[in-house]
């Protein structure tokens, strides 16, 4: 086989992805049409949920064309994948840099049995019909983002997209007006309220809602083993801007930095261009400064922070307090006087609320 006919390889899902935008239908509409869960309409639009006779006759009524063009659509696809997988020697060091055992438990991958299915499943998951062509995509990816970390066996650069990628189809499901940046900085005041909610089921799809309207997908999506990141900001290829975070450190404090962080990048810097968060990246210190300048004073206003600095709080009852009066939860207030030097970083912790991993905490992942 040639890499002629490798580079026109497409899914299933890029054919109903097409028709969903000819007649502008959404990823949860076709969810409710095909009578299947949301994780699986993900899984069809990106090419890792196998069309069997089942749902190619929901398709054919759903969307159009027979029964019979989807079943031959998909099979045209696996075998073509498989064809050009085995022209790929370095697919093994691929599929384990990938973490691609941790991506099947979390349901972000199909398990596969063999090697074929497995570089066929991530093959779907990235949008790609060849290693080579995912080096291409993901390498440009990295290289703009100044992450440290050159070629395939990289297995932090491996990790790192895979999370990029997530938070990518996530967004693309979510129904966003236009990019706005004024109106993204009038809901500041109140994203800055949601700091005292510590109901992660209460916060996080309000302050989904907000971005949204101001056409920014937020997702909150947890990064592989490898990936020392903590927030990025993206724009689809549509142009509308993603903020993705990991809730890496899984404490109030990181997360509302980490996301008044990539704020600030959206408005200060604009979203064309990517930036993240995360210890293998090569930070760019007047605008990452500035990011983090953004953030501090949404959280802790100068004026505040000047009291602070004078008065030197250091009783569990003057955090509580003060934090009310400032308007943020005591773990913000603390991780912000650790950081001014006030507090040291190892006292007052237990104020700070604490989040674990469970299966509906990503919001929409």
């Amino acid at each position: 086989m040639n890499s002629q006919r490798a580079d026109w390889i497409s899914t299933p899902g890029e054919s109903i992805g097409a028709l969903l935008r000819e007649r502008k239908i959404s990823a949860s509409e076709l969810t409710s049409l095909l009578k299947i869960e949301a994780e699986r309409t993900l899984k069809l639009l990106t090419g890792q949920q196998p069309i069997d006779v089942e749902l190619a006759e929901r398709l054919e009524v759903s969307l159009g064309g027979t029964k019979e063009f989807w079943l031959r659509r998909e099979a045209i696809y696996r075998r073509s994948v498989e064809e050009a997988s085995s022209h790929e020697m370095e697919g093994d060091a691929w599929i384990e840099g990938l973490a691609y055992k941790e991506l099947c438990d979390w349901g972000w991958l199909s398990h596969g049995r063999g090697r074929q299915e497995r570089i066929s499943a991530l093959f779907g998951f990235f949008g790609v019909s060849k290693i080579s062509e995912w080096e291409r995509r993901y390498g440009a990816l990295l290289k703009q983002a100044r992450f440290r970390a050159h070629g395939i066996a990289n297995t932090k650069a491996l990790a790192l997209t895979c999370w990029l990628r997530r938070g990518e189809l996530i967004a693309q499901t979510f129904d966003l007006k236009s990019w706005d940046a004024p109106i993204l900085r009038q809901m500041i005041s109140r994203m800055r309220e949601l700091t005292r909610e510590h109901d992660a089921d209460v916060f996080l799809p309000a302050l989904q809602a907000m971005c949204s309207e101001a056409g920014v997908a937020l997702v909150v999506a947890r990064a592989p083993a490898g990936s020392k990141v903590s927030g990025a900001v993206f724009s689809l290829p549509n142009g509308k801007p993603v903020i993705l975070l990991s809730f890496r450190y899984r404490t109030d404090d990181q997360f509302w930095f980490s996301f008044f962080h990539e704020v600030g990048h959206l408005i200060l810097h604009g979203p064309e261009r990517m930036f993240l968060e995360g210890d293998e990246v090569t930070e760019t210190a007047v605008e990452e400064g500035e990011a983090n300048e953004f953030a501090e004073e949404v959280l802790v206003p100068t004026y505040f922070r000047q009291a602070l600095a004078e008065s030197r709080p250091s009783k569990p009852q003057e955090f509580l307090r003060l934090a009310k009066m400032i308007g943020v939860s005591p773990g913000v207030l603390i991780g912000q006087l650790q950081h001014m030097g006030i507090v040291s970083s190892s006292h007052f912790n237990r104020y700070k609320k604490r989040y674990e991993w469970v299966e509906n905490m990503q919001g929409s992942d």
